[in-house]
């Protein structure tokens, strides 16, 4: 499956099972044997930025979201709208797919014009480690506050907290209720589908890619022992506001 890499202590993941998933996962993998395929309008080469005019709007007054293009960063949106941020969406992607999400970034687009939010998207290479690609598009913009849609999953937290050091980080709906968030979710109008499953998803949920995610989804995934935000990666979703 894949080797530790002592120069970066990192996982590396082999070109045997990637090739084994059949699509890429966007994460820019160091032996991606799938090439570099079509974003369409998106550059895969350069970090953009969409929805705004930095001549006449300085984006250092506004916090960076995190935007995996799913519901989790979607809540996290909604709560930081109402503590009165103003929001600029941030996406890592490669081979024109937001890593995990399998979500094209075509539609990261599309959600950002239909939100009407300036969004910056960072293609990742697998030749720089993660953080150091993203932070220097941050420092790009002048942008020094970070939110992200983290849950409870305190590992996850605590990486951020030490990569990302020299930035005000935020966590609006860290260790909010489930039942709380799902009725947030669902009061809301867009529509919440499945866009990936985890690869030890359970067949006998029957949940399938293109699923709405729904209350009755919820008592499904609860029944087989799942996480039913999809915390341990499950399965992911994307927001659709058309």
């Amino acid at each position: 499956k894949g080797y530790m890499d002592p120069a970066t202590t990192l996982f590396v993941m082999t070109e045997w099972f990637l090739r084994s998933r059949e699509k890429c996962c966007g994460n820019g993998c160091r032996h991606c044997p799938f090439g570099r395929s079509s974003a369409g309008s998106v550059s895969s080469e350069a970090v953009q930025l969409y929805n705004v005019d930095t001549t006449t709007i300085n984006l250092e007054t506004y916090t960076a979201l995190f935007w995996s293009g799913g519901k989790d960063s979607y809540l996290a949106y909604r709560t930081l709208v109402d503590q009165g941020h103003n929001i600029v969406l941030v996406t890592t992607f490669s081979n024109g797919m937001v890593g995990h999400q399998e979500i094209p970034v075509e539609t990261i687009v599309r959600q950002a014009k239909a939100l009407n939010t300036p969004l910056v998207l960072i293609p990742l290479s697998s030749n720089t480690r993660y953080e150091v690609t993203v932070i220097d598009a941050l420092q790009k913009y002048g942008l020094t506050s970070l939110a992200f849609g983290d849950l409870h999953l305190e590992g996850i937290r605590q990486w951020r907290v030490e990569n990302f050091q020299a930035f005000q980080l935020i966590f609006p709906v860290w260790k909010v209720s489930y039942k709380d968030l799902a009725a947030e979710l669902f009061a809301s109008e867009p529509t919440i589908r499945i866009s990936a499953l985890g690869d030890m998803h359970p067949s006998e949920t029957g949940i399938k890619v293109g699923d709405v995610y729904t209350p009755e989804m919820i008592d499904v995934l609860d029944v087989h022992g799942l996480d039913t935000f999809g915390e341990h990666g499950e399965f992911h979703t994307v927001v659709e506001f058309w």
